[in-house]
């Protein structure tokens, strides 16, 4: 029987071909790793820009619609126009707009739902624009005002002896609930004696309030 045996063996890496090995894995990773940041980033950037397409889409179609900007993006859900209410995709908040023109960017305020699954698309939370506590007859007053300068600019209100005076009055106690409920009014509840409701800003606008600088050099917070 006749033996071979090797008479060369396995040769560890030597110093210098381990720096250079590591030298190329170093130069790849630096490479790689960039390039799917911007990817990542790229992704969130496409999903940010459809979101505030859909939902600002939504207001536009509600307000046509309604003839009034919503009172809160639960309402767009709860009527359809809007399907779901994404997270913001860079992690911050979601900010509205309440009117036309020169207003304060505001933030949502966000309540834990109960018992509302249609709107439980943004991690389980109900977002509504910021609310006030105002007294109903005040509220009322101020609609009476503003229906009495109305009279005033197109000519005398009808005497109490003339026709369609009676009417008039009747029909003012019933737009009551009318006026308050065009400024966005809820039902009220009692505190000291005295009836309130709240009212809900419209909500004109919405964006991110993430202020990052965008890849294409505009801050998120202005798309």
């Amino acid at each position: 029987m006749i033996k071979v045996y090797n008479n060369h063996p396995k040769r560890a890496l030597s110093l210098l071909e381990t720096l250079l090995t590591v030298t190329i894995i170093t130069i790849a990773v630096s490479v790689v790793l960039p390039v799917s940041k911007i990817y990542i980033v790229a992704q969130r950037e496409e999903t940010l820009k459809k979101n505030l397409a859909d939902i600002r889409e939504a207001i536009d179609k509600f307000q046509k619609k309604e003839s009034r900007y919503p009172n809160s993006i639960d309402e767009l859900l709860e009527s359809r126009y809007l399907r779901r209410m994404e997270t913001e995709p860079f992690g911050g908040k979601w900010q509205y707009k309440p009117h036309t023109g020169e207003h304060e960017w505001v933030d949502f305020e966000v309540t834990e739902l109960t018992g509302k699954p249609y709107l439980a698309s943004n991690k389980n939370k109900s977002m509504k624009a910021r609310k006030y506590k105002v007294k109903k007859a005040d509220v009322i007053a101020a609609a009476e005002t503003v229906e009495t300068v109305e009279t005033t600019e197109t000519g005398l209100a009808p005497a109490p002896w003339e026709s369609g005076a009676d009417d008039k009055d009747k029909d003012k106690d019933k737009d009551k609930d009318k006026d308050t409920s065009e400024v966005g009014l809820t039902d009220g509840v009692t505190v000291d004696g005295a009836y309130e409701v709240e009212i809900y800003e419209e909500i004109y606008d919405i964006r991110t309030a993430t202020d990052y600088t965008g890849i294409n050099g505009v801050p998120y917070d202005q798309w």
